[in-house]
């Protein structure tokens, strides 16, 4: 029994099976649209819509799904159609019984004539035409595509869907596309093209320049067939819309997507629903979205698969980041022409040694031949890619389009046409390792990410993905206040916002994250981060002790080699004596690196780094007010578990200093000042100070008070509070040795000296230390000479406590010192002596040491003029 239509199916205005009604509805200034989807089921019922049709003028919509008409009803309706009093420009034909005959009955009205008028067009044309749902063939698609060719006709939507077309109807399709000058929607989604048949549309599409919008989802044209639809996005500069759905889109596809949207962009929107793209094919076409000449605006990922099992094998991927590896390449499949060319770029930046073993189809072929080669049409390519050059390990994060297409767009659940069925939160967390992948974020941009998930499970693992790894670390806006309340245990929250610190940027804002948390989830958090939160490129200074398998440690690891060689071409290393990296050991092997960019990190061992960060302090450093520092120190000298996120607050409220101000007025009035006291529980101050030294300088008076809260028996945190004040402090040069290391007990001013660089930190004016100098190393080596001649114009004695090589040493001022401090290693010979001792330098010596530099630079002065007066004559 036949159903009446559903009232979202035929309206309002339609009474079933009852034209004689709807006349009467339409008579009374309805829209003109007469909709009898599903209600015809009776060629009988043609002769009253014949005769409406005939006598109202207003109808430009004529739609006619599923009402089993055959070609004969066709031709029967075209009669009425033609006329000229009849202005219909949409006709629905869809899911009827029409096969190539029904066509040729509407050739008349596509071509916009009057049966037997050839010359004579009519008033309205049709301009809509859907078939979908009718076993038309390729015949069918023969006798639309010459009626195209008419210059009278105006189609411009024509939907082809579900017609029953295969390989054999491509040809037709062809010559429509090359025929046709106005229509701009094709759709011929849900047939059986295969291969061949995309190849030849795709052809027809390089030459046609009127489609916006091509849909062939659901096409069987398999990720080869697709990848020759993409490749025609070189040529073809009409096409705004593409659909290649459900057509087991695939890496190779994606390889050639991607050139296509960085070279020649110009999609608005690419939809690739339920295609098994990889997590290489989806990262692919994901970096084309970013970095392409012209932006995506919708790409419509739903139901794809993220997984690894569909990428390709090792020797047929491209990573640009990582090019180095085997690779055996068709030339002849788009994709791997595309990753051929890509590496034959990267070998005229690299060198042509970079390209080695190389071969084409079994033939050898070698640097000469190489220089002068083209890469050909086809053939199987064989190389070894191998390059010291490693790409620098900076990237931007995501701008805020980029997000919307790649992230917010595809996960919305209320832009679904299927919202029966949105996206899952596992579909969520596969899209989100893709991006991860390669892609970076800020603060508010993660805050969304984030937002995107409803289980909390779910949530905390797209935390960890999310940021489960260091590269960039810019700038994390303020905004990232965190809802996670929903979550099942605080440990869940605890490991969202570890996840949370490692993947986006600036840790110093990262109270803002876990401000909402207990002081004893904060302590799991920082315990669980370990050595990331002692980074930051603000102020990278400090001792690494880094896990290169480990992904986070790997990018501090590259991030400080990449200030190292920053560093070095900006001549802030006067190298060998001046270095910022003191310590390199890896893998047990010490090395003294004397050019960075020779240096190239293994992506496994171990790296025991110091690094000591030589930029000057900028000219526009505003100190920390007095009043702020006592805010400071009031909380740290106060407070029994120091709250970090109260004190960045208390730090910037004006109200808070402003208070601080009247007490320590009112303090220096009181003639009975009290004992210093001491921090006795550090459990969150290295935490604090981390989060205050990233966002103000200091002079070095202020790191000493701070210094003498802190009990000597926490030699450790010390040592680790005056490294991460160093790149801080305002006035190191003149008062970093008098006022901070001279704060330190001596093993930790050793450690201390040793991190930055004695060269670094030592001053002619308070040289007064404890030292363990090792004589091979080209900085301390220079130290040390440095200290004997002052021991040589000195009056009393400055050496104390001398050790060599651990065995203690009667020391004796003269000329021979020298050679005792060298371990009498010959001259030319580089000594291995290893010295420990004090040097003693009282203030009455300063000034005589002073007058000593200042006579040997004139000295040097009336040398060196002298010279190049001598220098004048000869010539």
């Amino acid at each position: 029994m036949v159903s009446p239509p559903s009232f979202e199916d035929v309206g309002p205005y339609y009474a079933w099976g009852d034209i004689a009604r709807f006349k009467r509805c339409h008579s009374r200034g309805f829209p003109a649209v007469v909709n009898l989807n599903n209600s015809l089921h009776e060629s009988q019922r043609l002769g009253p819509l014949v005769e409406f049709l005939t006598s109202e003028k207003g109808v430009e919509k004529l739609l006619l799904r599923g009402n089993s008409l055959r070609d004969q009803d066709i031709s029967m309706l075209m009669d009425c159609l033609t006329r000229e009093a009849v202005s219909v420009r949409h006709l629905d034909l869809s899911d009827n019984a029409l096969l190539e005959g029904g066509v040729a009955a509407l050739l008349h009205m596509i071509e916009n004539r009057e049966p037997g008028k050839c010359d004579e067009p009519r008033k309205a044309a049709l301009s809509e035409l859907n078939l979908s749902g009718n076993r038309i063939g390729a015949k069918g698609v023969a006798i639309l595509a010459g009626s195209v060719r008419s210059k009278s006709q105006q189609l411009k939507i024509l939907d082809l869907s579900r017609c029953g077309l295969r390989k054999a109807s491509a040809k037709p399709i062809l010559e429509l596309l090359v025929g046709t000058r106005t229509l701009e929607e094709l759709f011929l989604g849900w047939n059986s093209f295969g291969f061949k048949g995309a190849r030849t549309i795709a052809k027809g599409m390089e030459v046609n320049m009127s489609v916006k919008k091509l849909d062939l989802q659901w096409a069987g044209i398999s990720d080869k067939g697709a990848s020759t639809i993409a490749h025609m996005l070189e040529i073809n500069r009409s096409l705004r819309v593409l659909d290649i759905s459900g057509n087991g889109v695939g890496s190779e596809t994606c390889t050639v997507l991607k050139d296509m949207l960085i070279q020649h962009g110009v999609l608005d929107e690419l939809a690739l629903r339920n295609s098994p793209l990889g997590s290489y094919g989806a990262c692919l076409l994901l970096q084309g979205v970013k970095i392409g000449t012209r932006c995506c605006n919708y790409v419509d990922l739903r139901g794809c698969s993220f997984l690894g099992i569909h990428d390709p094998p090792s020797s047929r991927t491209f990573h640009l980041k990582q090019p180095n590896g085997g690779y055996q390449l068709d030339l002849s499949s788009l994709a791997d022409k595309s990753v051929a060319s890509q590496l034959f770029a990267l070998r005229k930046t690299h060198g042509p040694t970079s390209w080695q073993e190389v071969s084409l189809d079994g033939e050898y072929l070698d640097d000469k031949a190489l220089d002068k080669w083209s890469l050909p049409s086809h053939g199987k390519l064989v190389l070894k890619f191998v390059s010291t050059r490693r790409p620098s390990p900076e990237d931007r994060p995501l701008q805020e389009n980029e997000l919307e297409n790649c992230w917010m767009r595809p996960t919305t659940d209320e832009s679904h046409s299927d919202a029966d069925h949105p996206p899952t939160d596992m579909w969520k967390l596969e899209l989100l390792r893709v991006l991860c992948s390669d892609f970076f974020f800020k603060s508010s941009q993660a805050k969304q990410v984030l937002q995107r998930f409803g289980g909390a499970s779910e949530k905390v693992q797209a935390a960890i993905m999310v940021l489960s790894k260091i590269q960039r670390l810019g700038y994390f806006g303020q905004c990232l206040n965190l809802t996670m309340r929903n979550f099942q245990t605080k440990r869940s929250e605890c490991r969202t916002r570890i996840s949370i610190f490692s993947r986006l940027v600036d840790p110093e804002m990262f109270h803002v994250v876990i401000e909402d948390l207990h002081l004893a989830c904060r302590d799991e958090i920082y315990s669980g981060l370990g050595i990331l939160s002692l980074f930051h490129p603000e102020n990278p200074t400090g001792r690494y002790k880094l896990i290169l398998g480990h992904q986070a440690h790997y990018m501090i690891a590259s991030r400080l080699l990449t200030f190292f060689r920053s560093q070095f071409d900006s001549r802030l290393c006067d190298l060998p004596n001046i270095t910022c990296v003191p310590h390199f050991n890896l893998n047990g092997k010490q090395a003294f690196i004397e050019d960075p960019h020779s240096v190239s990190l293994p992506r496994y061992g171990e790296l025991e780094v110091d690094f000591c960060d030589l930029r000057p302090i900028p000219s526009t450093a505003k100190v920390m007010g007095k009043h702020h520092f006592e805010v400071l120190l009031s909380h740290l000298k106060n407070d029994e578990a120091i709250d970090h996120v109260k004190l960045m607050g208390d730090m910037e409220d004006d109200s808070v200093s402003t208070a601080m101000r009247v007490v320590s007025t009112l303090a220096q009035t009181d003639t009975k000042r009290p004992k210093r006291s001491q921090i006795q529980n550090l459990e969150y101050v290295l935490k604090s100070l981390k989060t205050v030294v990233i966002r103000n300088y200091f002079k070095c008076w202020q790191i000493r008070e701070i210094l003498l809260l802190i009990p000597t028996r926490f030699q450790a945190e010390r040592i680790e509070i005056a490294t991460s004040f160093w790149g801080r402090a305002v006035d190191r040069r003149k008062n970093w040795s008098f006022m901070v290391l001279q704060t330190l007990k001596p093993p930790e001013q050793i450690k201390v000296c040793q991190i930055l660089g004695y060269l670094n930190t030592f001053d002619y004016q308070h040289p007064e230390l404890s030292y363990q100098i090792r004589m091979n190393r080209p900085d301390e080596h220079k130290v040390a000479y440095r200290l004997f001649k002052m021991t040589q114009s000195a009056e009393h004695t400055c050496v104390k406590n001398m050790r060599i090589d651990g065995k203690p040493y009667r020391v004796t001022e003269s000329s021979g010192l020298w050679a005792a401090m060298r371990g009498y290693a010959p001259e030319g010979v580089i000594p291995t002596a290893t010295l420990e001792f004090d040097f003693i330098w009282p203030d009455s010596e300063k000034i005589h040491w002073a007058v000593c530099l200042v006579q040997a630079a004139y000295h040097a002065m009336v040398a060196r003029k002298t010279f190049q007066r001598n220098a004048k004559k000869g010539q």
